[in-house]
């Protein structure tokens, strides 16, 4: 009987967190593919950390960003009819230590690049709704995200994930 007070905390615990609502498009980004959103969403994902949580909604359009990290308690909805699209530029790609199986050399010389939607340690972390998700870059162009099209192999402009 005292487990069931327990559980009920836990949840409210939960849904306190991800009760803060952001929806980008109605804050200002501009979903269309090509115009830069990551001062925005860098500025909604670090109100999200300093909260312990929220939800963060893509809203209308194709969302240009940078790559980012969701901290604990995050739930990311990408809105059907909505995308959240990786940067072309691949200067705003980090680069990370090699990893034992994920080492130099395997496919180009040198350490490799981030992913578009990464995590540290983070717990209680949904991606969720209809929309898409472009984390292709630019296949390693000139100007190109990371070299080799990490994000899903395929062409530019094509979803990494697409339900």
């Amino acid at each position: 009987m005292t487990l069931l007070p327990a559980l009920v905390f836990l949840s409210l615990a939960a849904l306190s967190c991800a009760s803060t609502h952001f929806v980008l498009s109605e804050l200002g980004a501009v979903g269309d593919g090509e115009t830069d959103n990551t001062a925005l969403f860098t500025s909604v994902l670090e109100k999200c950390s300093k909260l312990g949580g929220c939800t963060i909604e893509t809203g209308r359009g194709r969302i240009l960003t940078s790559p980012f990290n969701l901290t604990s308690n995050t739930i990311l909805r990408v809105t059907t009819g909505s995308a959240l699209v990786a940067t072309d530029d691949k200067h705003k790609w980090a680069l990370m230590s090699p990893l034992p199986s994920y080492c130099q050399g395997r496919d180009k010389e040198g350490p490799p690049y981030a992913p578009f939607i990464g995590g540290w340690g983070g717990h209680n972390i949904t991606i969720e709704g209809g929309g898409g998700i472009d984390g292709v870059g630019g296949g390693g162009g000139e100007g190109g995200g990371p070299p080799g099209g990490r994000g899903g192999g395929g062409e530019k402009g094509a979803p990494f994930f697409s339900p």
